[in-house]
């Protein structure tokens, strides 16, 4: 079965040989993938549309029986238990993964890492985790129609503190200075500058438009890009 580059991605960050649970799974490609290369011992896999989630038992009705994978048909994160220790949230926007995860705080005491691929508003998601004792150990940015963000996070025995250009572009990412990443943000300063040429836009999204251009072109500029 045929994944995604963006899900190969994500399957070569997941913390190896840890139960994981893989929240919004829709087919369950990314769990079949991580069993059928022994890389987790077992998953819990779920949705919240009936559809899906009938795709979702037969896409892995063989580790199902195998008794590898749990799924639930759930919203969120409330019926996960203690042995799952990684969390995958990818496909859905930063808000609403962040609103998952705040809704049921509690269980992220027993949770070693999250390792999500958010659909924009990745500086609060940041911000969210980092205040919440987790750190940033990793980060990958995939082209796929699309750019993707992929964070992990591990839980941290303190507050880690990071600075307004780290949440905003990602302490790993700037790091690394991949190519993609670089892409990503070349790009955004070309379609946002041809936003300008839109006359419907107010004065207050015009303001933004501009101060994200340079901001953007500031980041570049110090990553020697």
């Amino acid at each position: 079965m045929k994944i995604s580059k963006r899900l190969l991605k994500i399957a070569s960050m997941v913390p190896l040989d840890i139960p994981c649970a893989d929240i919004g799974s829709d087919h369950g490609l990314l769990v079949k993938y991580l069993l059928d290369n022994n890389l987790v011992p077992f998953c819990y896999a779920s949705d919240n549309k009936k559809g899906p989630f009938e795709r979702l038992k037969k896409n892995l009705s063989t580790y199902i029986s195998q008794n590898k994978v749990e799924v639930d048909l759930v919203d969120g994160i409330k019926n996960l238990t203690n042995k799952y220790k990684t969390i995958i949230i990818a496909g859905m926007g930063g808000d609403l993964i962040k609103e998952i995860l705040e809704k049921e705080k509690d269980k992220l005491k027993n949770i070693e890492y999250l390792l999500l691929s958010p659909h924009g508003k990745e500086k609060e998601l940041r911000e969210f985790l980092t205040s919440n004792q987790f750190q940033i150990i990793d980060e990958n940015v995939v082209y796929e129609d699309h750019y993707y963000e992929i964070i992990l996070f591990k839980k941290s025995p303190e507050i880690v503190n990071y600075s307004t250009k780290q949440l905003e572009y990602g302490p790993i990412n700037l790091i690394k200075k991949d190519e993609t990443f670089i892409n990503k943000y070349q790009d955004r300063i070309i379609s946002n500058t041809d936003l300008l040429n839109n006359h419907q836009l107010n004065h207050l999204r015009i303001q933004e438009i501009k101060e994200t251009i340079i901001k953007d072109k500031n980041i570049l500029k110090e990553l020697n890009c």
